[in-house]
């Protein structure tokens, strides 16, 4: 990046800081939200995060701490630009208060709606800005899903048992202790544990152990496995997204969005139709084959989004929006019955692509 580049990139990133600072929400952020950008700020302004914490006075500095640390590897420039977008992201999400600094508000919040819809309203606001969020890492996820054979061995070589990557990772959909993290906080439990035996195995508690094979063989093997898992995780994200917008469309249908405090634009413009774009981009040729996979098993997805947008620009969004859900009732069988078994078949295929690559490095070792 030239010096023009680097200083018009630094410019706007302070810029951004100033005016997140100054910035009154809509809505409050939620608590994701707010380590989000926490942490990329941390990672912007002072690199990785250091090895061990500190010693944390509160809950609250040890979680900020594993924020931080999530970011780890990430370059200033990825940091400051991803700060950016979140913070674009955040501001269009939870919006702005329109009250000025001479008005001051008549009532209280709960003046305002019974202590019951409380609840409800900021769970929904929290549900669509973390569907936001969950379709927003799906483009990482997919650059991990393309990391090498030899990349990926090269990586294990340099990485402690109890600092792999997987085990830095936390649900991206719902707060990691609500249900809606469940699926997730599952997959990232198996994916961590067959990640810390992998690096286990090529460790140095065992570099002078009598293994008969050298580590790299046996790693090879979890190799298609990493990128499947992955893969497994986009469409896990993806499937929760949805669920979640069905759920806020169905209750703002009902009930009015009065009540949901999510107006049915909102939901379709921020959920339905960036989730569309998202699984329609999985099949892009530069994708990783794992990644081209999900892309072709979601195309039925893609058709319900386009079909939807081009229903809201022509009879409007509540028709658009009674469709939607429609649709994906018509099609309640392929999500529920079709989408895991071909998903099953997917881990199966890894397993066999791994132990052909067991096989291939298992030959190179022994010049056969």
């Amino acid at each position: 990046m030239s010096d023009s580049s680097a200083n018009g990139l630094a410019s706007t990133f302070r810029r951004k800081v100033s005016e997140m600072k100054s910035w009154k929400p809509r809505n409050p952020p939620s608590n994701r939200d707010r380590l989000e950008l926490y942490a990329l700020h941390k990672q912007a302004a002072s690199g990785d995060a250091p090895s061990e914490a500190v010693a944390a006075s509160s809950d609250g500095d040890m979680a900020k701490y594993n924020a931080w640390r999530s970011k780890r590897g990430m370059t200033q420039e990825e940091a400051i630009r991803s700060y950016i977008t979140e913070c674009d992201r955040q501001m269009r999400v939870y919006g702005t208060a329109a009250i000025s600094s001479t008005q001051t508000p008549t009532t209280t919040p709960s003046e305002a709606q019974p202590a019951d819809l409380q609840q409800p309203q900021q769970h929904n606001q929290e549900a669509s800005a973390a569907a936001s969020r969950g379709l927003a890492a799906v483009p990482l996820l997919c650059a991990a899903a393309s990391e090498t054979r030899p990349a990926y061995l090269s990586r294990l070589r340099t990485t402690s048992p109890t600092d792999g990557w997987w085990s830095k990772q936390e649900p991206l959909c719902s707060e990691p202790s609500s249900l809606w993290a469940t699926p997730e906080s599952i997959l990232l439990y198996l994916s961590s544990q067959i990640e810390r035996f992998s690096l286990f195995v090529g460790g140095s508690d065992l570099k002078n152990n009598s293994l008969p094979l050298k580590p790299s063989v046996l790693q090879s093997f979890f190799w298609p496995l990493h990128n499947a898992l992955l893969a497994v995780w986009v469409a896990v994200i993806i499937i929760c997204t949805v669920v979640g917008s069905l759920a806020i469309l169905s209750q703002t249908l009902l009930y009015g969005s009065n009540t949901t405090h999510v107006p049915l634009e909102r939901t379709l413009e921020d959920v339905v139709t960036p989730t569309g774009k998202v699984c329609n981009e999985l099949c892009s040729p530069h994708q990783a084959l794992s990644i081209r996979l999900v892309g072709l098993m979601l195309w039925p997805l893609v058709l319900i989004c386009n079909i939807t947008d081009s229903f809201e620009e022509s009879v409007g969004t509540v028709v658009a929006a009674m469709l939607h859900l429609a649709l994906m009732a018509i099609s309640w069988w392929y999500w529920v019955m079709v989408l895991p078994w071909l998903t099953f078949l997917g881990l199966c295929l890894s397993f066999t692509l791994g132990f052909g690559f067991f096989v291939i490095e298992l030959a190179g070792m022994q010049n056969i």
